[in-house]
């Protein structure tokens, strides 16, 4: 491809992951519990001129942008078994 200018390209991509868990337990005697979260955000953004692609042009400017946000939110409640506290 022969262009009489410049070529500017820009690639911009976004990739948000914002998993929740929730947990409740009651306890009594002996109680246990167990929650976790976890977040993995893998992603690529690209700009490029493609294998074998020939541009003349009297400039060329390639810009990838890429924008990841993870994160993670876990709401843990124990609440105590009244009933056999009591006793």
């Amino acid at each position: 491809m022969k262009l009489s200018g410049r070529l500017d390209m820009t690639a911009m991509g976004t990739s948000t992951a914002a998993p929740q868990s929730k947990n409740l337990g009651v306890a009594g005697l002996i109680s246990f519990g167990s929650a976790s979260v976890t977040t993995h955000l893998a992603s690529d953004t690209r700009a490029y001129i493609g294998e074998d692609g020939e541009i003349e042009a009297t400039s060329i400017t390639l810009m990838a942008d890429g924008n990841n946000t993870a994160s993670g939110r876990l709401w843990a409640r124990a609440s105590p078994d009244w009933r056999r506290s009591r006793r």
